[in-house]
């Protein structure tokens, strides 16, 4: 028997859904796959929008499928698309909020304030820390007097203003004990500031041009000009010039036993994550070292601010 008239009708609309609707979905996928790389720019983003409109018309067009059948599905597609559209410009706004731009200086619990410097992908203070203070205001206390020979007992909580003068205070700050530096419940750098680890001093190094333990021209850290500097035993060592803007400075180092200071204006030695260990610019060879050995837990500390 032949089929009834108002079936093969029907049939024939259901089989021009099935091609458009499949087309739409092939469409959507490639819009929701491919959304980044061809949606990134503005002009670019209409422009695709308008092709596939008028792609999708041709085809509806084209079919004998029932005008009202033809414009709902249209429209129906129209109003998918502009969501899809509107939430994708939504989140790829929300994935380009413009960067902050690098602070000035930042200001310890104490109120003291520091210089900041980008140099490459890290920003450091330009200053050794001189806060007294951890950041929940916990007091880090000292010796008396505070050259003790701190050879029978090395482990502790102290600090120490660099060379017992308080007129380095400012320029040169203090001297902490390794377990100040590392105290698991406690922190001394500014909040969002860290202590660097070997590997931050180590990606300085490199960023310079040096290996990751050795940088050769370690001027481009030391500040010009300086008083806290004696001048190089090395004829052939660089002059300061503070290229990076670190404004290192020759503080020395407080030796465990009898509380001696070493190397004043020759050496600057920073906290690192080893308790052995330190990074150390040399100002009589012009070398710095990530890793350097020494013997003293005490050293100056800059801070590193942490990652976002």
């Amino acid at each position: 028997m032949p089929e009834n008239h108002l079936f093969i009708e029907v049939k024939k609309s259901y089989q021009q859904i099935y091609t458009i609707s499949a087309s739409i979905a092939r469409l959507f996928v490639t819009f929701w796959v491919f959304y980044p790389k061809i949606w990134a720019r503005h002009f670019q983003l209409n422009l695709d929008i308008l092709l596939h409109y008028v792609y999708l018309w041709c085809i509806i067009m084209k079919s004998t499928m029932h005008p009202v059948i033809a414009r709902t599905l249209f429209w129906m597609w129209l109003i998918a698309i502009s969501v899809v559209v509107s939430c994708g410009k939504e989140e790829d706004d929300d994935k380009h909020v413009p960067l902050l731009p690098d602070p000035d200086s930042v200001t310890d619990i104490e109120g003291n304030e520091y210089p900041v410097v980008r140099i490459g992908n890290q920003l450091w203070m330009a200053e050794n820390l001189r806060v007294s203070l951890f950041n929940d205001g916990t007091p880090v206390p000292s010796t008396s007097p505070t050259n003790l020979d701190m050879s029978s007992l090395p482990q502790g909580i102290y600090q120490w203003v660099t060379m017992y003068d308080t007129s380095y205070l400012i320029d040169l700050g203090r001297v902490y004990s390794f377990d100040v530096a590392t105290h698991p419940h406690k922190e001394i750098c500014p909040e969002g500031w860290r202590i660097p680890t070997m590997m931050d001093w180590q990606t300085l190094n490199v960023h310079l041009g040096g290996s990751p333990s050795l940088l050769v021209d370690a001027q481009v850290l030391m500040e010009e000009e300086s008083n806290y500097w004696k001048p190089g035993s090395d004829p052939t060592a660089g002059v300061p010039n503070n290229e990076t803007g670190f404004t290192a400075r020759g503080g020395g180092v407080r030796l465990i036993t009898g509380g001696d200071w070493m190397d004043f204006k020759e050496v600057a030695y920073f906290m690192i994550d080893d308790y052995k260990h330190g990074y150390l610019i040399d100002y009589n060879q012009s070398l710095a070292y990530a890793g350097a050995p020494g013997n003293s837990p005490y050293k100056h500390i800059r801070c590193l601010k942490k990652s976002e």
